[in-house]
């Protein structure tokens, strides 16, 4: 069986040789092209060292400790991967680009530009601290532009949320210094105008209910001043804090490569390779082809196909090159020409089986 289906595919591919090679020769003329035309891609990368225990978090104690199944890298690259998955994040970065006029188009548009952004950037861990950041894009200048701002967006972001609580801080004491200080204001005036209305007598003392009153005055003034100093000892402490957060997230993260213009990735490699793929497809139909047009083939054109087809014994065979001979028609006519019989042969010719 194994030899009829080899003779077969043989056969097959010899009648129309020239045929079956068309596919190979279109997919390889479209893996050149493929390789050639299609315009090539620039990929910047960016590395960013990530040094957790750095003088400033231990003597702060403000460090950020990870688990201690990963590392600082593996932890730095969930987060810029779960950052991008935000649209928030996404369009910071975006806007650093020259990506920020699509931002200016309808949703539909926005949200293909978000995604188109997403796929173009890549986030690696290097080891136990290192980070690589890459994008890739049709124009080097572009893909420079990406990895800065990617870079510059999750760096602001890690600045932003360890001052958060700072900034909050502020603003809730920077409230109330205002109004300690109108406080203050009111008591120091209340207290002169009592004075005022009140001075002191010039022969003896104040009366008790003076004395009182003025006793009074001086604590709610005492205490509005009180307040007033506390509060703003608060704000310098979250002034302080958010300076400590921002020194501490420039210190922890560090920008080892900066992104540079890429130069032309299309290399002799990737061209072999996409030829290759292409050729491997063309083969792959050519391969088609040749068995489609040997199993839609009926007729019977080897002795074994006789037996295979038929289930007959082969009688005789005549040969190809003795029907090609001249007179050979008169011979047979005469009676001349008796063929040799035969129980197996693999000839090629007009096969006449018994009936």
């Amino acid at each position: 069986m194994l030899r009829l289906i080899l003779l077969r595919l043989l056969e097959s591919y010899f009648r129309h040789r020239w045929l079956y090679l068309v596919p190979l020769v279109l997919m390889l003329a479209t893996g050149v092209a493929v390789a050639w035309l299609v315009p090539a891609t620039y990929t910047a990368t960016a590395t960013m060292s990530i040094e957790k225990e750095s003088l400033l978090a231990m003597l702060t104690s403000n460090g950020q400790s990870a688990g201690a199944w990963r590392n600082p890298a593996e932890v730095t690259t969930a987060e810029l991967r779960e950052l991008l998955a935000t649209d928030a994040f996404t369009q910071a970065a975006m806007e650093k680009t020259v990506w920020a006029g699509l931002l200016n188009s309808n949703q539909r548009a926005i949200r293909m530009a978000f995604a188109a952004f997403r796929d173009a950037i890549e986030v690696t861990s290097l080891g136990e601290k290192l980070v690589a950041i890459s994008a890739e894009d049709t124009d080097p200048h572009v893909a420079q532009q990406m990895v800065d701002a990617v870079l510059a967006t999750y760096i602001q972001w890690q600045v932003t949320r360890n001052s958060q609580e700072s900034v909050v801080a502020q603003k809730f004491f920077a409230d109330l210094i205002d109004r300690y200080r109108q406080d203050l204001r009111r008591s120091r005036n209340a207290l002169q105008s009592y004075l005022e209305i009140h001075p002191e007598p010039t022969t003896g003392s104040r009366p008790p209910e003076e004395r009182m009153e003025i006793a009074r005055l001086e604590a709610e003034l005492w205490r509005g001043e009180e307040r007033l100093s506390e509060a703003l000892k608060n704000e310098e402490r979250a002034r302080l804090a958010q300076a400590k957060a921002e020194s501490l997230s420039q210190q922890t993260y560090t920008v080892i490569d900066a992104p540079s213009v890429p130069v032309d990735t299309r290399s002799l490699q990737r061209t072999a390779l996409v030829i290759g793929a292409f050729a491997v497809v063309g083969l792959f139909l050519s391969v088609a082809g040749i068995a489609v047009g040997a199993l839609m083939d009926r007729t019977l054109r080897f002795s074994v196909d006789v037996h295979q087809a038929l289930h007959v014994p082969l009688l005789a065979m005549v040969a190809a090159e003795a029907s090609m001979q001249p007179g050979y028609e008169a011979q047979l006519a005469s009676g001349a020409h008796n063929p040799q019989r035969a129980d197996t042969t693999n000839q090629p010719g007009t096969v006449k089986p018994s009936v």
